[in-house]
C-alpha cells in the first residue's frame, strides 16, 4: 500500500482500537504474543497502531488485526465499517496477483493440445468414423472412376485370380492418402503436462500440474480452520500468499495433538518460520524452524 493508505490505516485503526474495552483491548494484546511484552505493556493504547504497523507492517496488519476482532469479537458495524474497506482491497490486490500469475503460467501447448483431443475424439466416435469412411470410399471409387478406363467397362461372367488382383492393386495405387483412421487404431493425444481425465472435461487440477517448490516460509495469519484443512495467509519470498494445508499434517509439525484446543495453539503461534513443500497452493511438508 501506499504512504497515502498507511495514513488512513494509521487512523483508522486507532479509532478501532478506540472502540474496544479493556478486557477486548487486554484480549487484543495477549493474542499479538510476537510483539515483546515489555512494548506491549508501556506503550499507550494511541501509539499501538504505529507499533502494529511497524512490526507488521500494513498488509499483514490488516489481516491480523481482522482475525483478532473476528475472535474478540468484534463483528459490528462501529468496528468492521472501519475495517471492511481494507480488508476488501487487499482481498481485491491478492486476487490480481493470483490471476497475474496463473495467466503467466498457462502453458502455451495447452489450447492446440486440446483443439487435437478434440479432433482424436471425433475420430474415435463410431459414427463419425463410420461416415468418414464411407466418404472416402465414395471417393476412392469416384476417382477410379475417372481414372481407370477398366473401371467403366462392365465386369464379365468369368473373372480370373490375376484380374482380381489387378483391379484391388489399381485402386491401392490411386487411392488418395488420408489422416483418418479406423476407429479402432485411433489414439487420444494427450496435452503435455496435463490430466488427459480432467482436459476431457475442460478443466486443469492446479495442485496435481503444479510443480513442487521447496524453501522457507512464513505463516502470517490463519484465515480459516476446520480439522481436515487449515486456510493461511503465508510470506514467500516478501510476497503474501494463500494456501492450505491438512490441519493434522500442520498440528504434528508445531508438536500440537488433534485436539479441541488445537485451533487456539496455531493461532496463537502465529508468525511461524517454517521450510516447506509447496505444490500449487497445496503445503504438502512442513517442518518449523
Amino acid at each position: 500500500m501506499s504512504t497515502t493508505s498507511e495514513e488512513k490505516w494509521k487512523r483508522a485503526l486507532t479509532e478501532i482500537l478506540e472502540e474496544l474495552d479493556g478486557s477486548q483491548y487486554n484480549k487484543m494484546m495477549f493474542i499479538l504474543s510476537d510483539i515483546p511484552k515489555h512494548v506491549r505493556t508501556t506503550k499507550s493504547r494511541e501509539e499501538m497502531p504505529q507499533v502494529i504497523i511497524e512490526h507488521y507492517g500494513v498488509e499483514t496488519s490488516v489481516l491480523k488485526i481482522h482475525e483478532i476482532m473476528d475472535r474478540i469479537p468484534r463483528r459490528d458495524p462501529k468496528v468492521q465499517g472501519r475495517l471492511r474497506p481494507f480488508v476488501e482491497r487487499l482481498e481485491k490486490k491478492q486476487e490480481d496477483e493470483r490471476r497475474g500469475e496463473q495467466k503467466s503460467c498457462q502453458p502455451v501447448g495447452v489450447k492446440s493440445s486440446s483443439s487435437a483431443l478434440k479432433r482424436s475424439l471425433r475420430q474415435t466416435d463410431p459414427g463419425t468414423a463410420e461416415k468418414s469412411k464411407k466418404k472416402m470410399e465414395n471417393r476412392d471409387a469416384s476417382k477410379t472412376h475417372k481414372t481407370d478406363p477398366v473401371g467403366t467397362m462392365k465386369p464379365k461372367k468369368k473373372k480370373t485370380q490375376n484380374n482380381d488382383l489387378s483391379m484391388k492393386s489399381a485402386e491401392t495405387t490411386n487411392a488418395p492418402e488420408s489422416d483418418c483412421s479406423e476407429p479402432s487404431e485411433a489414439k487420444l493425444e494427450e496435452p503435455a503436462n496435463s490430466d488427459s481425465s480432467l482436459n476431457l472435461n475442460g478443466a486443469t487440477n492446479e495442485v496435481q500440474s503444479a510443480p513442487v517448490h521447496t524453501g522457507r516460509v512464513k505463516i502470517k495469519a490463519v484465515k480459516s480452520f476446520n480439522t481436515r484443512n487449515t486456510h493461511l495467509v503465508v510470506e514467500v519470498k516478501k510476497q503474501l500468499k494463500e494456501c492450505f494445508v491438512s490441519t493434522r499434517l500442520l498440528a504434528e509439525a508445531l508438536g500440537y495433538k488433534m485436539d479441541e484446543g488445537v485451533e487456539a495453539r496455531i493461532r496463537e503461534a502465529v508468525p511461524i518460520s517454517a521450510k516447506a513443500n509447496m505444490q500449487g497452493k497445496k503445503i504438502t511438508a512442513i517442518e518449523k524452524v
